[in-house]
Protein backbone atom coordinates (compact mmCIF):
# COMPACT_ATOMS: atom_id res chain seq x y z
CA UNK A 1 0.00 0.00 0.00
CA UNK A 2 2.83 2.08 0.51
CA UNK A 3 4.20 1.40 -2.75
CA UNK A 4 7.73 0.26 -1.55
CA UNK A 5 9.56 -2.95 -2.09
CA UNK A 6 11.54 -3.33 0.95
CA UNK A 7 11.30 -1.62 4.07
CA UNK A 8 14.26 -1.97 7.08
CA UNK A 9 13.49 -4.25 10.00
CA UNK A 10 14.76 -6.63 12.27
CA UNK A 11 14.39 -10.37 12.23
CA UNK A 12 14.39 -12.18 15.82
CA UNK A 13 13.87 -15.88 15.86
CA UNK A 14 11.94 -16.58 19.33
CA UNK A 15 11.22 -19.33 21.64
CA UNK A 16 7.87 -19.79 22.13
CA UNK A 17 8.00 -18.60 25.75
CA UNK A 18 8.85 -15.45 24.71
CA UNK A 19 6.81 -15.59 21.82
CA UNK A 20 3.90 -15.72 24.02
CA UNK A 21 6.02 -13.11 26.35
CA UNK A 22 6.53 -10.59 23.38
CA UNK A 23 2.49 -10.97 22.52
CA UNK A 24 0.97 -10.17 25.60
CA UNK A 25 3.67 -6.82 26.27
CA UNK A 26 2.19 -5.95 23.01
CA UNK A 27 -1.40 -6.52 24.24
CA UNK A 28 -0.79 -4.40 27.89
CA UNK A 29 0.91 -1.55 25.41
CA UNK A 30 -2.76 -1.35 23.68
CA UNK A 31 -3.96 2.25 24.02
CA UNK A 32 -7.61 0.63 24.36
CA UNK A 33 -7.35 -1.35 27.22
CA UNK A 34 -8.96 -0.32 30.28
CA UNK A 35 -7.66 -0.24 33.50
CA UNK A 36 -8.26 -3.65 34.77
CA UNK A 37 -7.57 -5.24 31.74
CA UNK A 38 -4.19 -4.01 31.40
CA UNK A 39 -4.05 -4.81 35.40
CA UNK A 40 -4.94 -8.45 34.78
CA UNK A 41 -2.15 -8.30 31.59
CA UNK A 42 0.20 -7.55 33.66
CA UNK A 43 -0.57 -9.81 36.51
CA UNK A 44 -0.75 -12.63 33.87
CA UNK A 45 2.78 -11.83 32.38
CA UNK A 46 4.31 -11.27 35.76
CA UNK A 47 3.07 -14.72 36.75
CA UNK A 48 3.19 -16.26 33.97
CA UNK A 49 7.00 -15.73 33.14
CA UNK A 50 8.30 -14.25 37.04
CA UNK A 51 8.63 -11.09 35.86
CA UNK A 52 9.48 -8.91 38.67
CA UNK A 53 7.26 -5.24 38.91
CA UNK A 54 10.45 -3.24 38.17
CA UNK A 55 11.50 -5.32 34.87
CA UNK A 56 7.82 -4.96 33.70
CA UNK A 57 8.09 -1.30 34.05
CA UNK A 58 11.49 -1.10 31.82
CA UNK A 59 9.83 -3.43 29.20
CA UNK A 60 6.63 -1.80 28.27
CA UNK A 61 7.88 1.84 29.40
CA UNK A 62 5.90 2.53 32.17
CA UNK A 63 6.62 3.62 35.68
CA UNK A 64 6.88 0.93 38.63
CA UNK A 65 4.57 2.29 40.32
CA UNK A 66 1.84 2.71 38.02
CA UNK A 67 2.52 -1.19 37.20
CA UNK A 68 2.00 -2.09 40.69
CA UNK A 69 -1.18 0.07 41.06
CA UNK A 70 -2.89 -1.54 37.76
CA UNK A 71 -1.81 -5.22 39.01
CA UNK A 72 -3.26 -4.30 42.23
CA UNK A 73 -6.72 -3.35 41.07
CA UNK A 74 -6.94 -6.44 39.74
CA UNK A 75 -7.86 -7.19 43.96
CA UNK A 76 -10.96 -5.23 43.66
CA UNK A 77 -14.40 -7.34 43.62
CA UNK A 78 -15.79 -7.98 40.33
CA UNK A 79 -18.90 -5.96 40.73
CA UNK A 80 -16.14 -2.76 41.25
CA UNK A 81 -13.65 -4.09 38.27
CA UNK A 82 -16.91 -4.03 36.30
CA UNK A 83 -17.87 -0.37 37.01
CA UNK A 84 -13.79 0.39 36.02
CA UNK A 85 -14.18 -1.15 32.66
CA UNK A 86 -17.54 0.46 32.25
CA UNK A 87 -15.83 3.68 32.74
CA UNK A 88 -17.79 4.59 35.37
CA UNK A 89 -15.33 4.82 37.36
CA UNK A 90 -11.65 5.13 36.72
CA UNK A 91 -8.14 3.84 37.88
CA UNK A 92 -7.40 6.63 40.19
CA UNK A 93 -10.92 5.67 41.86
CA UNK A 94 -9.70 2.13 42.25
CA UNK A 95 -6.56 2.99 43.63
CA UNK A 96 -8.25 5.24 46.36
CA UNK A 97 -11.11 2.57 47.42
CA UNK A 98 -7.89 -0.17 47.72
CA UNK A 99 -7.64 1.94 51.34
CA UNK A 100 -10.74 0.07 52.60
CA UNK A 101 -10.50 -3.57 53.36
CA UNK A 102 -12.38 -5.86 50.91
CA UNK A 103 -16.10 -5.99 51.73
CA UNK A 104 -19.38 -4.73 51.44
CA UNK A 105 -17.87 -1.05 53.22
CA UNK A 106 -15.49 -0.88 49.81
CA UNK A 107 -18.88 -2.10 47.21
CA UNK A 108 -21.37 0.65 48.96
CA UNK A 109 -18.60 3.64 48.29
CA UNK A 110 -18.38 2.22 45.05
CA UNK A 111 -21.64 2.72 44.43
CA UNK A 112 -22.09 5.60 46.25
CA UNK A 113 -19.46 6.96 43.95
CA UNK A 114 -20.82 6.42 40.42
CA UNK A 115 -24.57 7.29 41.34
CA UNK A 116 -23.27 11.00 42.75
CA UNK A 117 -20.47 11.01 39.99
CA UNK A 118 -17.75 12.21 42.78
CA UNK A 119 -14.38 12.37 41.46
CA UNK A 120 -11.29 10.79 42.74
CA UNK A 121 -10.39 13.40 44.77
CA UNK A 122 -13.58 12.86 47.03
CA UNK A 123 -13.34 9.21 47.05
CA UNK A 124 -9.87 9.16 48.40
CA UNK A 125 -11.32 11.57 51.22
CA UNK A 126 -13.98 9.01 52.19
CA UNK A 127 -11.51 5.87 51.89
CA UNK A 128 -9.26 7.58 54.08
CA UNK A 129 -11.58 8.67 56.33
CA UNK A 130 -13.21 5.17 56.90
CA UNK A 131 -9.45 3.41 56.96
CA UNK A 132 -9.38 5.68 61.12
CA UNK A 133 -12.83 4.81 61.91
CA UNK A 134 -12.29 3.62 65.74
CA UNK A 135 -14.31 -0.20 64.74
CA UNK A 136 -11.72 -0.29 61.73
CA UNK A 137 -8.61 -0.31 64.11
CA UNK A 138 -10.21 -1.91 67.16
CA UNK A 139 -6.81 -3.74 67.83
CA UNK A 140 -4.84 -0.43 68.45
CA UNK A 141 -4.57 1.77 71.50
CA UNK A 142 -6.15 4.78 72.03
CA UNK A 143 -3.08 6.38 71.45
CA UNK A 144 -2.60 4.38 68.30
CA UNK A 145 -5.83 5.26 66.72
CA UNK A 146 -5.34 8.92 67.46
CA UNK A 147 -2.05 8.86 65.91
CA UNK A 148 -3.17 7.20 62.79
CA UNK A 149 -6.23 9.23 62.71
CA UNK A 150 -3.92 12.27 62.60
CA UNK A 151 -1.52 11.05 60.28
CA UNK A 152 -4.53 10.35 57.69
CA UNK A 153 -5.44 13.70 58.44
CA UNK A 154 -2.19 15.93 57.52
CA UNK A 155 -1.94 14.22 54.81
CA UNK A 156 -5.38 15.54 53.93
CA UNK A 157 -4.52 18.86 54.76
CA UNK A 158 -1.56 18.52 52.32
CA UNK A 159 -3.65 17.37 49.53
CA UNK A 160 -6.03 19.64 50.01
CA UNK A 161 -3.95 22.66 50.65
CA UNK A 162 -1.81 21.97 47.32
CA UNK A 163 -4.86 21.84 45.25
CA UNK A 164 -6.00 25.32 46.57
CA UNK A 165 -2.33 27.01 47.09
CA UNK A 166 -3.35 27.96 50.63
CA UNK A 167 -2.46 26.39 54.30
CA UNK A 168 -6.01 24.46 55.18
CA UNK A 169 -6.04 22.55 58.65
CA UNK A 170 -8.30 19.65 59.87
CA UNK A 171 -10.30 19.15 63.43
CA UNK A 172 -12.38 16.46 64.49
CA UNK A 173 -13.60 15.20 67.65
CA UNK A 174 -12.90 12.15 69.31
CA UNK A 175 -14.95 9.52 67.00
CA UNK A 176 -13.23 11.26 63.71
CA UNK A 177 -16.99 11.78 62.53
CA UNK A 178 -17.29 15.45 62.59
CA UNK A 179 -15.33 18.04 62.57
CA UNK A 180 -14.61 21.84 61.03
CA UNK A 181 -12.03 22.20 57.77
CA UNK A 182 -10.29 25.39 57.85
CA UNK A 183 -9.13 27.42 54.84
CA UNK A 184 -7.16 30.47 54.79
CA UNK A 185 -6.71 33.33 52.88
CA UNK A 186 -3.66 36.49 53.40
CA UNK A 187 -5.82 39.13 50.76
CA UNK A 188 -9.01 39.75 48.78
CA UNK A 189 -7.90 38.36 45.76
CA UNK A 190 -6.30 35.17 47.30
CA UNK A 191 -10.07 34.90 49.04
CA UNK A 192 -11.52 35.60 45.33
CA UNK A 193 -9.10 33.15 43.97
CA UNK A 194 -10.04 30.01 46.15
CA UNK A 195 -13.81 30.69 45.49
CA UNK A 196 -13.04 30.37 41.80
CA UNK A 197 -11.12 27.13 42.84
CA UNK A 198 -14.20 25.52 44.80
CA UNK A 199 -16.29 26.12 42.05
CA UNK A 200 -17.73 29.44 43.56
CA UNK A 201 -19.07 32.46 41.22
CA UNK A 202 -17.67 36.01 42.81
CA UNK A 203 -20.56 37.50 41.45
Amino acid sequence: MAGLETIPSIVRVLSDEQTAEWALVENVQREDLNPIERGLALKDLSLRFGISHSDLAKRIGLERSTVANLIRLTELEPEIADMISRGELTGGHGKALLAIPPGEARLNLAREAVTNNWNVRKVEFLAQAHAVKPENVGTKSPKEEVSARQAVLRDLERQIGQHLGTKVLITTDRTGTRGKLSIEFYTIDHFDGLLSRLGIPTQ
